[in-house]
């Protein structure tokens, strides 16, 4: 599971901020919850603002991929921060982190200013688990 929140699209190329994002995922597993992710922001309070590059370190754009994957082991998740580690910095300053889930999977969560750099992590990481646990080759997005 995957979301990227991005300031938006401008015609006049100028930021485009939203009043807030909420977002709340619950991951079950047999009934029980096994992961409660909420990411709420709020970029036009003034707490934001005033605070904004200690909250996003200065990014725009924040990314999260959760995987839970009963065969996951402390390799895979070392591999997943390998991965993470070889998209930071560039153009849009990306900057990531891997998180162990309680059963056996992890989130990453991960900042930077263009759409197209989380894009291409978070398809990394789903393409490195579909090989991995799916026999799969690269998923195939039509808008990147």
């Amino acid at each position: 599971m995957s979301e990227i929140v991005t300031p938006g699209w401008s015609p006049d190329r100028g930021k485009f901020l939203y009043d807030q994002a909420f977002l709340r995922n619950v991951v079950t597993v047999d009934g029980k919850p096994e992961i409660i992710d909420n990411l709420k922001l709020n970029p036009t309070a003034g707490d934001f603002r005033r605070h904004g590059e200690y909250v996003m370190a200065g990014r725009t754009h924040i990314s999260t991929v959760t995987c839970l994957e009963p065969g996951l082991t402390d390799d895979h998740i070392d591999q997943v921060r390998d991965l993470v580690r070889s998209h930071e910095g560039g153009e849009s300053q990306l900057w990531g982190s891997v998180s162990r889930t309680n059963r056996p999977g992890f989130t990453v969560r991960a900042l930077a200013n263009r759409t197209e750099d989380l894009m291409h992590l978070t398809t990394s990481v789903a393409d490195f688990i579909r090989g991995e646990f799916r026999g799969q080759g690269p998923i195939h997005l039509r808008k990147y």
